[in-house]
């Protein structure tokens, strides 16, 4: 598949899931209406299909796979608390450093690549975002900083190499776009678990209180 062929189909498969509403409560979670989440989509796809970019030869911006995760995570930003904004930072930027150095360390060594690097590297960087915090915005935001500034670091590192340098390109929304999904079902999953832990904890409690108490009376 080409690169940006995926991100396209996820776009079009999120922008329905959201109309129809599926995706509710997520929003919720991350203090979205749908209407918001409609637009936001919009833009990216709209994006996605031009394929707009800003040139600074021999580098080049793309509008989707940069500028817009960048104005969204700065969006997000802005809604958090004054210590989750600090802590959200330094989180994003450790993620940078960590999927920049997970990028190289593939590219040196292949043999790592145990499964498809467009889905290795957005495990890599679940796995990272549930270490990190339990927050949703934070995770977004963590998400929509981390992975546009790890490929635009990547990509000028390999500039010397390279005749034009694109960045956020198809592979890097490709990235994106399957880290979402994956982001949000991870997220609904941990939810669900969570909930299920503390309806069993409010049932085993007071069970096990009663037990200590009869047994003290004897």
């Amino acid at each position: 598949m080409n690169d940006g062929i995926r991100t396209l189909i996820l776009e079009w498969s999120l922008l329905w899931l959201l109309w129809m509403g599926i995706l509710d409560r997520q929003l919720r979670g991350i203090h979205l209406t749908r209407t918001q989440a409609l637009a936001v989509v919009s833009l990216y796809l709209l994006g996605s299909f031009t394929d707009w970019k800003l040139s600074f030869p021999p580098v080049a911006i793309t509008v989707s796979g940069t500028i817009l995760p960048l104005l969204t995570a700065a969006w997000i930003w802005t809604g958090l608390s004054g210590y989750k904004r600090g802590c959200s930072l330094a989180a994003a930027v450790f993620t940078v450093f960590a999927l920049f150095a997970a990028r190289k360390l593939l590219f040196w060594d292949p043999v790592l690549l145990l499964i498809d690097e467009t889905l290795l590297l957005p495990l890599y960087l679940l796995a990272l975002l549930f270490l990190l915090t339990r927050d949703w915005r934070e995770q977004l935001f963590i998400v929509l900083i981390g992975l546009p500034l790890a490929d635009a670091l990547y990509m000028l590192s390999c500039l010397p190499q390279l005749k034009e340098c694109v960045i956020g390109g198809g592979y890097a929304q490709d990235l994106l776009w399957t880290a979402l999904p994956l982001w949000m079902a991870a997220a609904a999953v941990w939810a669900v678990l969570y909930r299920g832990i503390v309806s069993l904890r409010a049932v085993i409690l007071p069970w096990g209180r009663w037990r200590t108490k009869t047994n003290a009376h004897r």
